[in-house]
């Protein structure tokens, strides 16, 4: 069989791209797509083989043994959408002896230099040292702020949008999201403000803007998220917003120096939520503000429902637990709020909700790539909550159920706005 019928055969025939292959083969709709996969020597093949999915695809193509023509992004969503994996044991094993035989499985190829390697050295020393701390964040956080731009918007907000209207565009929805959160705090000028976990700055530059003269303060992990937004903030000429490099649990400031303490999406992924709350406590002077907003993955409802994606749940909140985090932190700010003996506590909270053909899509399709390349779906396999074959009939689920026309998703953030006691 050419080779480029082979990729064919595993995109599926809903892929509407096109396969050139170095043996001269041809495969897939010519012309239509505007969008062609020209794999170019056996090192492409190497990789798509022994990483399927788009970890393979990415090695091959940063490495340069496979192009893609036309643009990226449809390429990238129309063969992730269409990736088949309802391939029998003996169809795989009929595709692998096209490709080569197991000879093409059994001679590893290095992963290209692009690629960060896990040094086990990173997560040594004791629990919740600066270091230690430094180097879990500095793995997951430290890539090109391009990334992050490319995926969140110039803005690089990481938090959802809010749209005043249909019209709006994503950064309008994101300013209107910031005069929301600012509303909600009850900022107002001169107010003295800490943002714990403030990653690339994209909320509090907001609160910066609403708080001048007052002063606010990041403080992140991550050495190459702040050094992104320190650039931000010089560029935007906002002289009252500084970052440092600091830990939840050991702010680097004197007991009642703040009017508000915020955190966004931090706690749940904390081992010691309670010795985190006490320290954002300690900086706020007493009547002052402390503001988190968290997500509950426990409130998660789906339609149609599917044994796998239930399944994915279940190993989802375990693994996140087994991680040392609170998937359902959203239901328990309350307890933690109470037990921190606050004032004034307010809680409210909001839902997500994926209801139309292309959200639930791109949820599925989201769902389902990172289930297979990343450590969603890694982790789940290492701690023996789930086999490689269960992680791929999840990721297919996911596929599946995103296609459906009855589709729909929700879960619930909830947020604790509370005073510290004067």
């Amino acid at each position: 069989m050419p080779l480029a019928e082979v990729f064919e055969r595993v995109a599926g025939p809903d892929a509407d791209v096109e396969f050139v292959a170095y043996d001269g083969s041809k495969a897939g709709r010519p012309g239509s797509p505007a969008v062609t996969f020209s794999i170019k020597d056996p090192t492409a093949v190497s990789y798509l083989a022994q990483a399927p999915g788009a970890l393979g695809l990415a090695r091959a193509f940063v490495s340069g043994h496979l192009d893609v023509h036309g643009d990226m992004y449809t390429a990238l969503s129309r063969l992730a959408k269409a990736q088949r994996m309802d391939l029998s044991v003996s169809e795989r094993l009929s595709l692998l002896s096209q490709l080569g035989g197991p000879k093409l499985l059994l001679r590893r190829v290095a992963p290209p230099p692009q690629e960060v390697r896990v040094n086990r050295s990173w997560m040594s020393g004791r629990r919740h040292s600066r270091g230690r701390d430094a180097s879990a964040i500095s793995h997951h956080y430290d890539v090109s702020n391009t990334f992050y731009e490319w995926v969140l918007g110039p803005s690089m907000a990481y938090t959802c949008a809010c749209y005043p209207d249909a019209g709006a565009t994503l950064e309008q929805a994101q300013e209107h999201k910031f005069d929301l959160v600012a509303r909600k705090i009850a900022l107002r000028p001169g107010m003295r403000l800490l943002d714990v976990g403030c990653g690339p700055g994209s909320i509090t530059r907001g609160l910066a803007e609403r708080v001048a003269p007052g002063q606010v303060i990041g403080v992140d992990l991550s050495r190459e998220t702040l050094a992104a937004a320190r650039r931000d903030a010089a560029a935007r000429g906002l002289a009252n917003l500084q970052y440092e490099e600091g830990s939840v649990y050991r702010l680097n400031h004197a007991d009642a120096s703040f009017d508000v303490v915020y955190a966004h999406q931090v706690i749940q992924h904390l081992r010691e939520p309670a010795a985190a709350l006490a320290e954002m406590l300690r900086v706020v002077r007493p009547g002052g503000i402390i503001a988190v907003r968290e997500v509950d993955w426990g409130t998660a409802a789906y339609w149609p429902p599917d044994p796998w994606i239930d399944r994915f749940v279940e190993v989802h909140l375990e693994t996140w637990a087994r991680n040392g985090g609170e998937p359902r932190m959203g239901r328990r700010l309350r307890a933690l709020f109470n037990a921190a003996e606050v004032a004034q506590l307010a809680i409210s909270a909001s839902v997500w909700c994926y209801a139309t053909p292309d959200e639930t899509e791109e949820w599925g399709s989201s769902y389902a790539e990172r289930l297979l390349t990343s450590p969603m779906g890694e982790r789940p396999v290492e701690y023996g909550y789930a086999s490689r074959a269960d992680i791929e009939a999840m990721a297919a689920a996911f596929r599946a159920w995103g296609k459906h026309p009855d589709a729909l998703w929700t879960f619930v953030h909830v947020a604790a706005l509370a005073r510290r006691p004067a």
